[in-house]
């Protein structure tokens, strides 16, 4: 069972097999790759965060495409609330990612 009641608040966790995290990790490194990262003009000169120029109104997942990320996620969801016993059809939307 991938919830483990070790602290007070229970964690989920689900580790992708040696295939699958090599193709997320390719995937999601060429997402990387191709995505320009800017400190947006409200944080510190010295802040240690930097984000997409359309943080959280826009969605690079689906932008480039991250089937196997997507995927997993998807997967981890539906463990997740299955652990839970929760039976009604899962919906969810991701409206942004940044």
């Amino acid at each position: 069972m991938p919830i483990q009641p070790a602290f007070s608040i229970p964690i989920y966790y689900n580790k992708p097999t040696d295939d699958e995290y090599e193709l997320i990790q390719e995937e999601l490194l060429e997402v990387h790759k191709n995505t320009d990262y800017e400190l947006p003009p409200q944080f510190p000169k010295n802040s240690s965060h930097l984000l997409t120029p359309k943080a959280f109104s826009a969605n690079i997942i689906k932008k480039y495409n991250c089937d196997y990320f997507l995927e997993f996620l998807k997967k981890s969801v539906k463990d997740y609330l299955g652990s839970l016993q929760y039976t009604t059809p899962m919906e969810y939307i991701i409206d942004s990612s940044g």
